[in-house]
This record gives structure tokens, sequence and C-alpha cells, in this order.
């Protein structure tokens, strides 16, 4: 629902073309002991010139722990798993490793495939 100044309130839909996001970042969320972390949240986020977010996107892993994200532009992104323990505190680097620092990549001249992140045991706690 849309309204404006005027109190006009108005319903419609947005259609986007189908290639409009048009690179994929994917990867895998397991546990330590090689279990599937499945259910959670990874979003991947542009950081604009380090002024803020222009494009953002997530996805829930699935039961077998692989997310897949569609971006639509290239761009500078952090990724970043939102484990609910350490909730916004955690980035994947671009080899697929955690890190409590916030790390970019550049992002869209080709699919990313970021493999299997291993998510260690009480990494959370260290962090709080």
């Amino acid at each position: 629902m849309i309204r404006f100044e005027t109190g006009i309130e108005n319903e419609f839909t947005i259609q986007l073309p189908s290639d409009w996001c048009r690179y994929m970042v994917r990867g895998r969320l397991i546990s330590a002991d090689g279990s599937a972390v499945g259910g959670e949240r990874v979003e991947v986020t542009e950081d604009w010139q380090g002024f803020g977010r222009e494009h953002s996107a997530g996805a829930r892993t699935r039961e077998d722990g692989w997310f897949e994200i569609k971006i639509p532009t290239g761009g500078r992104y952090s990724v970043q798993p939102l484990l609910e323990d350490c909730y916004g505190q955690l980035y994947i680097t671009m080899s697929g490793e955690l890190t409590e620092s916030r790390t970019t990549m550049q992002l869209g001249h080709r699919d990313l495939s970021l493999g299997t992140i291993v998510v260690p045991d009480g990494i959370c706690d260290e962090i709080s």
C-alpha cells in the first residue's frame, strides 16, 4: 500500500524483468561437525562507496545448508550469515571463511560460489 501526501491510497503491482537479477551468490553453511546449518538467513548487501546500502538481497539456507541469492548489479558487496546467536556480527570472506571484520568483495562479473563455509562451535560466544 502506498499513501501519497494527498491522503489518496493506491495499490499497484511492480513486475520486474526476469533478467533483472543477473548474478548469483551461492554457498553452503555447515557446522564444525559437518552437519548442515539450515534455516539461517544470509544477506548480500552492496557497499555503496562506504555511505550506505544500495542493493540488498537475502535468502534462508535450505535444510542441506545451501543458499542462493540473486543480485541485480555488480559492485562491492558484503555477505553476512545472520545466525541467531550472533546476528549481524559475522561476514563471509571471498575464500569462504567467517570473520568479525566488515569484508566486502567485488561481485558481478560472474556468479560467485563461496563453497562450504564452516561455522565453528561457539563462534557466537566468542564475539558476544
